[in-house]
């Protein structure tokens, strides 16, 4: 395994949108393996950030590309993050369905 290269930050709203999706497939399944394979999966990726975070693209939106944001796209999920590339930290700002309008939210 190659060695980590950046930390990986998750911001406490984004913390708060994963707990969001558990409850929904939770209530929406009622089977607690379903939520947790779909949110493991989420935090899978976001962990997974630290090993080549630029391979995900800049946001083409305007005002989030000239942020900085990335995207990582994972199944029906946005999640945008920042880069620092000075300390070597990801920071994961929110995890958004994808049909959201989740720029007003940024």
């Amino acid at each position: 395994m190659p060695d980590i290269k950046y930390a990986v930050e998750i911001y406490p709203l984004a913390f708060d949108d994963l707990d969001g999706i558990y409850r929904y497939y939770y209530e929406e399944s009622q089977d607690e393996a379903v939520s947790k394979k779909v949110t493991e999966e989420l935090k899978a990726r976001i962990y997974g950030l630290a090993f080549m975070p630029k391979k995900n693209p800049l946001a083409r939106e305007r005002r989030l590309k000239k942020d900085g944001f990335r995207k990582l796209i994972c199944d029906n999920y946005v999640i945008p993050f920042l880069i620092d590339e000075e300390k070597k930290i990801v920071s994961v700002v929110r995890v958004f369905h994808a049909k959201m309008n989740y720029i007003k939210y940024l």
